[in-house]
């Protein structure tokens, strides 16, 4: 018998663990790694590099979501080897992963819900339609943000916008509660780590009020990008400080301001130009719904994410109103305008052209120079290097703000349209503001390839070719 298992673990150090035996076994399935960084595949979704094999974790948990009603492939690769598991809801899957050192990282594979759940007749209620709104529990949280110390010992405007008079009004209206025990919670999480902003804010979208109660009202279980609801623990406390607050009358008297914004992006913007254009050059991506959320208080913090679930597939933006494009003496109307839409455009952009660039993310060459952020941002300290610190959001960034310059190509007035490109790059490049070095470089060989492309090319047509000027000018600049 000892020989039995010798021969097995032998055996599993040198082939593909791909099928092994699930957590249940007493004898856990190996998988061997030199390189720290593991590789995902949940389903259609190829993350390389994405995972920190980390042995002082223990376990060390990755979670996948399903349905209640099908399988998922999930597969770990590593340098030297890989397993793969077909999950169900409900399924837990452990194995160990040994690195080069003999260290060994516990790992599992945990289930959690899909993130969305569309039923019949909400798929039938929102096809082939795009909804601008400003919910009143996004509201609340982001009223919330503004009276944290967080947001109010920052040097800028990440948590809240400041300059407005609607700014005003809510710290007139609420500044006294800025004691309250929910405040001071949610601005201790903003001061652990900013990027909660984003979670909070987003996952605030799953709530609607019912009366005076704040309930999930079943279609999201989570907006943003984690496993879990990261407003939930804090429903409670939302309520209490809601009802405390008045915060359903200042809200109502807010209306007329709320409706004003909603109606620029829902007619002036022209969201369905951005989305029809979006949609001829990026063919294989397309959405049953679009969600445009916002709040007069969001400051130069955007967001988006994507959900398909029961045959139905969800486009979400979170942006700001633009009150400086506005109002920008500089450009006419019309290029004030479309400089405006910029806040919705640059995230519906994300969810096409993000699903594009995943049919070249096993292209090693590629992700190894994209990888190198230290070439592509202007400092380790920059915008670019630390929020878009892989080589895919790194490569997605630099394309996002390509694509405004093709859309000014497009639909900018002409007379404006070169002024409106090179202060554009002149924001990217920016160490203080952007800091994507190389994108004035990046920008005019896409926008020359956009010019010199045949009538029935699309920019995903194009991807070869950028990829390719991507590796050339990375390996005479390095």
């Amino acid at each position: 018998m000892k020989k039995v298992l010798l021969f097995f673990v032998i055996i599993s150090l040198v082939f593909s663990c791909d099928n092994k035996k699930d957590s249940k076994s007493d004898e856990l399935p190996i998988v061997r790694a030199n390189n720290l960084k593991a590789s995902i595949r949940k389903g259609n979704d190829f993350r390389p590099n994405s995972w920190n094999i980390s042995p002082h974790i223990n376990p060390d948990d990755i979670s996948v979501s399903v349905d209640k009603y099908n399988k998922k492939k999930v597969t770990f690769i590593t340098d030297l080897d890989s397993i793969s598991y077909n999950v169900k809801y409900g399924d837990v899957h452990e194995f160990l992963v040994i690195t080069s050192t003999k260290d060994t990282a516990r790992t599992r594979i945990i289930t959690i819900p899909e993130r969305v759940s569309f039923s019949e007749d909400y798929k039938a209620k929102y096809n082939n339609k795009t909804i601008v709104e400003i919910p009143k529990v996004y509201e609340l949280i982001n009223i919330v943000f503004a009276l944290t110390d967080a947001s109010k010992n920052e040097k800028r405007n990440g948590f809240a916008y400041k300059e407005t008079n609607y700014y005003k009004k809510v710290m007139a209206a609420f500044d006294e509660f800025s004691d309250d025990t929910i405040v001071k919670q949610i601005s201790e999480k903003l001061m652990k780590n900013s990027f909660n902003y984003f979670y909070l804010k987003m996952d605030s979208y799953a709530f609607k009020f019912n009366e005076d109660q704040i309930v999930n009202y079943g279609v999201y279980d989570r907006v943003s990008w984690g496993s879990t609801n990261t407003l939930s623990p804090y429903i409670s406390g939302l309520e209490a400080f809601a009802e405390k607050v008045n915060f359903k009358q200042f809200y109502a008297e807010n209306l007329s301001l709320y409706k004003e914004q909603i109606n620029f992006y829902e007619t002036k913007a022209d969201i369905s130009r951005m989305q029809h254009w979006l949609g001829i050059n990026f063919p294989t991506t397309s959405y049953n719904s679009f969600k445009i959320v916002l709040s007069p208080l969001v400051g130069g913090n955007q967001s988006a994410n994507n959900f398909n679930n029961n045959n139905f597939k969800e486009s979400h933006a979170h942006i700001n109103y633009p009150y400086h494009e506005l109002a920008n003496k500089e450009y006419s109307k019309e290029a004030n305008i479309i400089n405006g839409g910029n806040y919705v455009f640059t995230e519906l952009n994300h969810t096409f052209m993000n699903p594009e660039l995943g049919k070249y993310l096993e292209d090693k060459t590629l992700m190894k120079i994209l990888g190198d952020i230290d070439f592509w941002a202007t400092s380790k300290k920059s915008n670019a290097a630390t929020n878009y610190g892989s080589p895919n959001a790194m490569f997605n960034e630099y394309m996002n703000w390509s694509l405004v310059s093709l859309y000014y190509y497009d639909y900018a007035p002409k007379k404006e349209l070169n002024r409106l490109i090179a202060k554009m790059e002149k924001w990217q490049i920016n160490p203080k503001v952007r800091g994507f070095k190389y994108f004035k470089e990046f920008n005019r060989n896409l926008l020359e390839l956009y010019k010199s492309k045949r009538k029935n090319e699309t920019i995903a047509d194009l991807y070869p070719k950028i990829i390719e000027w991507s590796k050339m000018f990375y390996a005479k600049n390095k």
